[in-house]
Order: C-alpha cells, then structure tokens, then sequence
C-alpha cells in the first residue's frame, strides 16, 4: 500500500532556507521510485485542518492568510490510516483538535538536538527529487521509530520551558546585584510584580508556573480540590499513538511495568524535585518540599518589591553574605540547581538510566 507523507515546515530555525531552495518541489507530488510513497511539502502556514460533514480534511489554503490565497496544484485531503502527517508543533496548525485518533502525527521540534539539525541541512543538501524523498522517509521512520519517547520528549520541553521565564528573570536578578544596579532590579522587580498578577490557575507567578509541572507530571491524578487548587486550562498534555493526551505517569505506567514503575529513580526524583506525594488514590501536593517553599518565597519578594534578601536565593559560591559565622546552606534551594536536576532526570528517564541520579548539596 502507498503511504502519503505530508511534511510542512515553518519559518523557524532556517527552515524556509532548506526547504525554499527546494521550490520546484513544493506544492506537488513527489514519489519514491518504488512508488510505495508518495511525499507532498508545503509551508506550514497555509496548511489547517477543517470539517466537512463527518470526515476530516487538511486544506493548503489557510483563508486567514493573504500568502495563501494561491491553492498548490493539490486538493483537500481526508485524513485516512495510509497518511502520516509530519508537522513542526503540529498544535499550532487551526483545526488540529479535529485530527482523529488512529491518524500518525509525527512532530519535530528545534529542541530534538541534535537530530533536528541533522534533518534541515539533509533537506538544505538533497540534490534531486528522489534523493528528497528519501531524506523524507530516513526521518518519517527515525521519528516513528521514536514515536514511544515522543510524548516523554514532548513534557520535558514544556517542562523545561515553563520556567524558562523564571530562570532568565533569576538570572537578571543575579547580574544587578552583582552589578549593584538597583534601578534596574528595581524595574525589574516592577516588571515581574504585573507579570505574576493574577490568580492560579492562570497567573504566571512562580507557584501556578509549578501547578502546570504538577499537571505535566500527574494530570487529573493530582488531587487540586483537595490542595484548594484547579488545574491549568491553558496546558495541553501531549498524546499517544492512539489520540489520548497522556501525562508523565501514565506514559510511565505504559512503558513500564508495575515492579519498575515503584523503583524508577528518574520518576520518584521528578516527584520530589517537583513536589508530589504519590498515594494510594494519585498525587497530593507536599507543602513542605523545597520547591513549593521557594516559589512561595519568591512571589512575597517580587511583590514587596524588596532589593534586599535576594542572597537567600542564590547558591553559597555566588553569596557575597556568606562569611565565617554565617549559615552554610541558604534557607531555600537553589533555583538554577533545581532546574539543572529536573533536565538531568528527563534525561535518564529518556536514556532508560535505572541509576540514582546524582545528589547536590542541598534539600531540593
């Protein structure tokens, strides 16, 4: 049977470049010279996915966009078993809630270093049609080769990214003190007081930015009436071969087994770092974790807009306070150690590493 590969790329990342310097190629059919797959690529912009009666079809010609206006030389497509789409975060295509369960979703990303640069330049180098073509297949099967830690791959970066915000603020923090720049802390201070405004679960104040981990982590697992909480309505969990969105544990729960599921090191370290208590009926929030403890430390010093105190917040190696008779540890963890220990162990959990991960000095 043919298989049909739709292969959309954005503006991101060089991506036009490599796929642009192909553009005899694009908005028409390319096929294999067995004929066993037929490959079509166009910019993802103009693609979106749209109802018609009871069946799903992609469109090439977005209606909202003025450089779409032009339809290739192709039709709307129903979406049926032998189509693979192969999509740059395919939830920012409209109409992506429609796609049905069963139908395969391939989705790369700039963060699947180093492999998402090996693609580009592939596509940027290819000579000929059927060289393309091939280039589409090598990575259509790398990534459903992959398909299993997709979803794993997939919560690490939201993971990661939510406190990406955080992470650049702390730092900015730690550059002006250094610096000893207290009109700009100040603005600083000022900035990120409007920015955490606002109530969970839709605030971007530390404490709700830890509410979306606890969701990535546990999903509807977690018990938020009982901690007073609601989960975050903006936060989409990724999904498995068959459509269902999946959080952390259940993709663990699918991939291994009981036994494992109770030892795995990675997974009870990302419950400590993050702050969960695993029962018998799902997850409680642990009020005493270090985490909980910082991020509430963290929103009180924002909003009293204070330039001093902020050695609490940083490492011992960093603090200047830090002299004989001082405390050896600070009061709270540190941010950036915690954020290095949340990647390290989405890292083992990806490479299959049943170690213990490696301690740092302090109560995370």
């Amino acid at each position: 049977m043919q298989e049909t590969l739709i292969w959309t790329y954005t503006q991101k990342e060089g991506e036009q470049e490599a796929f642009e310097a192909h553009k005899a190629f694009l908005g028409r059919w390319l096929f294999s010279a067995s004929k066993d797959l037929r490959l079509f690529i166009f910019k993802q912009k103009c693609v979106e996915f749209r109802a018609e009666d009871d069946k799903v079809k992609i469109a090439f010609n977005r209606r909202d966009d003025s450089d779409c206006l032009s339809s290739p030389e192709i039709e709307d497509l129903e979406l049926g078993e032998s189509i693979i789409l192969f999509h740059h975060q395919w939830k920012s295509i409209p109409g992506c809630e429609l796609i049905p369960p069963g139908i395969r979703v391939l989705d790369y990303s700039s963060a699947d270093k180093p492999h998402y640069g090996e693609m580009i330049a592939a596509v940027r180098n290819a000579r000929s049609t059927p060289e393309l073509v091939e280039i589409a297949r090598e990575w259509r099967d790398f990534y459903l080769a992959t398909f299993r830690k997709d979803p794993l791959l997939r919560l690490k970066h939201q993971a990661l990214n939510l406190f990406a915000p955080l992470n650049i603020a702390l730092q900015q923090i730690r550059h002006f003190r250094k610096e000893k720049d207290f009109y700009q802390l100040q603005r600083l201070l000022e900035e990120l007081k409007e920015d955490w405004k606002g109530s969970p679960p839709f605030s971007r104040a530390p404490f709700s930015v830890l509410g979306r981990l606890w969701y990535l982590l546990a999903g509807t697992e977690v018990h938020w009436k009982q901690a007073n909480l609601a989960p975050p309505g903006d936060l989409y969990l990724p999904k498995d071969r068959n459509g269902e969105e999946i959080s952390l544990h259940i993709w663990i729960k699918n991939n291994f087994s009981p036994k494992a599921l109770q030892t795995l090191a990675p997974w009870k370290e990302l419950q400590k770092l993050a702050g969960l208590r695993k029962t018998r009926g799902g997850f409680t929030i642990n009020r005493a974790a270090g985490i909980v403890a910082l991020a509430t430390a963290l929103e009180n010093h924002v909003n009293d807009r204070k330039l001093e105190g902020w050695e609490n917040f940083f490492s011992r190696a960093e603090n200047k306070s830090n002299l004989p008779g001082a405390p050896v540890k600070p009061p709270l963890p540190d941010f950036f150690e915690w954020y290095r220990a949340i990647n390290a162990a989405f890292d083992q959990l990806s490479e299959g590493k049943p170690h213990e991960p490696e301690r740092i000095d302090h109560q995370l």
